[in-house]
This record gives structure tokens, sequence and C-alpha cells, in this order.
């Protein structure tokens, strides 16, 4: 048994593992002779079947070859086989000490799903679950709504920063549960019309999909362009619509809802815990309860009807509690 050394052509070469190192390096072997500097910087000690080769550690800078690790010893020896030994008795007790609980198991899964690089909704239901409904259950409970509700509608208000959590039975049963503000995004009163002008969509959506694996935390994807932004892009001779248009974690976005982390999770677990066709996402200018803005000069005529629709269907929520 050896540690074998990188060789180019060096056949049989190696460490023994019962071979007692003291201050040593071990270095890259290129053809059939050691690459040195400085003269009489190593010696090279022929042991049974293999090659120790021993180095003092102030010459390790002038090896160009060096592979970047030393083992220093001060005033001891030790074996490469005791070494190895070492590292596999404490990763077996790492081991058993995570996996003896939950939190360890959980834990392990993590690191595992983290250097693979992607996560499941499932994944994350599992990570965030149990705390989202240590948050979010009492507060259904408050407001007298079974978790998870069987109907979800989220209102954003662009001018208000705000973002409202309704629960119920049904679209037109509803209660509020939850008021999240928004702390980021980007734009003014206005639909969104094109990629790139930085605004946050204005009308009736649908969750379109859930990012576990999303750059800002976690994702919920909403549903523009939808048939009525298409359809109005057509009579307007507009193309390139933009897209991507998400509520997500963290704290600052260009035509999304930021919501931060906490908030992100209360959202997600929440969505994958109810079929997304039983999620209405409405994006609005303003809290039509509140005021009743007129449409920009600017904006195309039909904004004026979307308003209008968008202000009888948020005057049918009822007021945030408290």
């Amino acid at each position: 048994m050896g540690l074998c050394l990188p060789t180019t052509d060096w056949s049989g070469v190696a460490l023994p593992v019962d071979t007692a190192i003291d201050r040593v390096g071990i270095f890259i072997i290129a053809g059939n002779r050691l690459h040195d500097i400085e003269e009489n910087a190593f010696q090279v000690t022929t042991v049974r079947n293999g090659v120790t080769i021993l180095i003092d550690f102030r010459s390790v800078k002038h090896l160009g070859l060096y592979l970047g690790t030393t083992f220093a010893m001060a005033k001891q020896k030790i074996t490469v086989y005791k070494i190895w030994m070492a590292l596999a008795v404490l990763s077996i007790l790492l081991f058993a000490m995570l996996t003896g609980t939950n939190q360890g198991r959980t834990l392990l899964r993590n690191v595992y799903l983290k250097a693979k690089g992607k996560y499941t909704v499932a994944d994350r239901v599992a990570q965030f679950g149990a705390r989202v409904q240590s948050r979010l259950k009492p507060r259904f409970d408050a407001a007298g709504v079974a978790y998870p509700p069987e109907f979800i509608l989220l209102a954003g208000f662009k001018k208000e920063s705000r973002l409202e959590l309704y629960g119920g039975k049904a679209p037109h049963q509803l209660t509020h549960i939850w008021s999240y503000p928004i702390l980021g995004a980007s734009g003014t009163q206005g639909p969104k019309l094109r990629e790139g002008d930085r605004q946050v969509p204005e009308g009736f959506y649908a969750i379109a999909s859930l990012n576990p694996n999303s750059r800002f935390h976690l994702s919920l994807r909403v549903s523009y362009p939808n048939e009525f932004d298409r359809a109005r892009a057509e009579v307007d001779g507009r193309n390139n619509l933009g897209g991507d248009i998400m509520i997500h974690g963290r704290t600052a976005s260009i035509g999304c809802l930021a919501m931060g982390d906490e908030a992100a999770e209360d959202l997600f677990i929440l969505a994958a815990s109810v079929d997304l066709g039983r999620i209405e996402v409405l994006l609005s200018p303003v809290d039509f309860r509140e005021s009743q803005p007129m449409p920009k000069q600017d904006s195309p005529e039909w904004v004026a009807a979307l308003y209008e629709e968008l202000s009888t269907r948020v005057k049918e929520l009822p007021r945030p509690r408290g």
C-alpha cells in the first residue's frame, strides 16, 4: 500500500504508508528526474519497493512544481497511515452524529443538494415547510381560514409598495391573511409594454411556475405576458413584450417584486401547497380602495378600461385586518 506520486514516466514509484515523515513535502516527478532548483535541496532514499522523498521545509519555495500540501510536523513524526486513519475515524463520527438527528440529516441533504447545484420544489418544501407553517398557520387561524387554504389571491399595489395575501374557499370568499412590504421594484404607474421598460406589469395574472433554484433565493413566476397583454400588443403594433416577471426574495429588482427572503419562503411554500390554478395574482397601480387615479396621458387607450376592471376587483377585497 502506498501513496502514488504524480509522474509522467515513473512506473512503480510510491511512498509507503508506513514511512515516517518529518517536515516533508510531496512533489511532482516529471519524466525520470526530480526538478530541483537548489543543489542538495533534497535527498532520495530508497525504501523497499518505493521511493521516499525528503525535503527541508525551508527550501519549498525554491521548488517550482510543489503541489501545495506540506506536512509540517514540529518535534513529532507521524505516518501517512495514521493521518488517513484519523481522517476516516473523524469522518465516520461526524457522519454518525449528523445522521442521528433530523436536523443533521436535513443538513447533510442540503449540503449535498447545494453541491449538486439543483433543488426541486419538494426539496424546498422539506427545507422551509416547517418554519413557514410556524409563521403562517397562526395568521390563518386568526383569520378563521384553514391552512393551507383552497384558494389564494396575491394583490400587489405598486404605489403603496405592498403585497396582500388573501385566502379562502373560492375567488369571491376571501379573507385578508397578511400584508408584506415590497422591498424592491422599479418603474412607475402604468402597465408593462415592452422588454427593458423596467415596468412592473398591471393586470390579472396567475402563477405560472415555481423556481426552487432562483438567484434571488426562491421565486414565483408571474404569467406575464398573458392573453390580454399579447392581444393589446398586437393591436398597438408592439412586439418583444419581455417576460420572466417574478415575485422573489432579496431586496432589489427590476420589473419584478423583491419581497425579502422570509416573505419569499412564505409565498413559495404556500403556493407549493395549493394547485397553481387556484392562485390569482392581481397587480395594480394603486390600492383603488384608497384612491382612483387616471391613466397617464401617454398611456394606450385601453389602459382606462383595464383600470376600471382592476378597481372593481380591488374594491371587492376585504380591507386588511387591524
